[in-house]
């Protein structure tokens, strides 16, 4: 019988530091290709750049981790992202911060948030 997987968080890392764990997001991989048809059918398909979009929600601040991603956001400046997945590599991008939004919740004391981001093609180390 095989062991259980274990799952965990996705751990955020940005400007190379952990400012954050992910409760929830999407992180989606796009090789925008386009379907080469022929007279004689499907021939392949064309070779596009990769681009790459990311929504975090519920950023939960690290203890004693400021960041500038709001600040950067405001002026136009790109984020250096990286992001620890669970089959243990690590995705580094540098994306445009699209939008900032916070939640917070003060009965349990928790800030939280959803970015989203876009950007190219990830460089995947581990």
């Amino acid at each position: 019988m095989a062991a259980p997987k274990t799952f965990r968080q996705c751990s955020f890392f940005y400007k190379g530091r952990l400012v954050a764990v992910a409760k929830t997001g999407t992180y989606s991989i796009n090789k925008n290709r386009e379907q080469q048809v022929g007279e004689t059918g499907w021939q392949g398909a064309s070779t596009g750049p990769t681009t790459t979009t990311l929504s975090v929600d519920t950023l939960m601040p690290t203890i004693g981790t400021e960041t500038t991603l709001l600040v950067d956001m405001l002026n136009d400046k790109y984020a250096d992202v990286a992001l620890a997945l669970v089959d243990g590599k690590i995705h580094q991008l540098t994306m445009s911060i699209d939008t900032a939004e916070y939640t917070w919740d003060v009965s349990n004391g928790t800030m939280g948030g959803k970015f989203e981001f876009s950007g190219g093609k990830p460089q995947i180390t581990g």
